[in-house]
C-alpha cells in the first residue's frame, strides 16, 4: 500500500498529469463567449484531417448566434486527456444546444462549453434569442483555448 501511495504521489508530483478544471457559466455568458449558438440534430461523425479531432456534422434547426448552414460542421477534442470529449458523447439522430467558436477556418466546441443533449426548453430559446442575464448555472470545464 505504502508502495501504491508513493507512486501516485510521485506521479501527482512530476506534473504528468492533466486536468481539466471548470468554470460556470450563465446561459448569457456561454452565449457571449460562443460564436456561434445553434440547435441540430447530429448527422454524421467523422474522423478529421485536424490530429486528435472529430467532426460532427449537424443538421441546424434553429441558430440563436452567428451564421451557420442548414448542415454545419464542429470539430471536438476527441482525446479525454487533453480535455476533450469522453466517447461517445454526440450520437447521430440525437439533438443538441451546441455553443461553438471559430478557430482557424473552422467552428469547434469542446467539453468547457454547456452542450446539452436533448430537447431545449422554451425558457432557454427565450434567453438565447434574448441574450438577456438569466440566473440559471450551466456547469463546464474551462478550455484550454477557445474561450475563456
Amino acid at each position: 500500500m505504502k508502495k501504491y501511495v508513493a507512486a501516485l504521489t510521485a506521479l501527482l508530483a512530476s506534473g504528468n498529469t492533466i486536468a481539466c478544471s471548470c468554470k460556470s457559466f450563465t446561459l448569457p455568458q456561454a452565449r457571449q463567449v460562443s460564436d456561434v449558438v445553434f440547435v441540430g440534430q447530429v448527422a454524421m461523425l467523422q474522423c478529421s484531417s485536424t490530429p486528435g479531432k472529430t467532426a460532427v456534422n449537424f443538421s441546424v434547426s434553429s441558430a440563436f448566434k452567428g451564421r451557420t448552414d442548414q448542415e454545419t460542421v464542429v470539430l471536438i477534442e476527441s482525446n479525454s486527456s487533453s480535455c476533450g470529449y469522453v466517447k461517445p458523447f454526440f450520437f447521430p439522430g440525437s439533438t443538441y444546444l451546441i455553443f461553438a467558436y471559430q478557430d482557424g477556418s473552422g467552428l469547434e466546441t469542446s467539453r468547457c462549453l454547456p452542450n446539452k443533449v436533448g430537447t431545449v426548453s422554451a425558457e432557454v430559446v427565450r434567453v438565447l434569442q434574448a441574450g438577456r442575464l438569466h440566473g440559471d448555472v450551466y456547469h463546464s470545464a474551462v478550455p484550454r483555448s477557445g474561450p475563456a
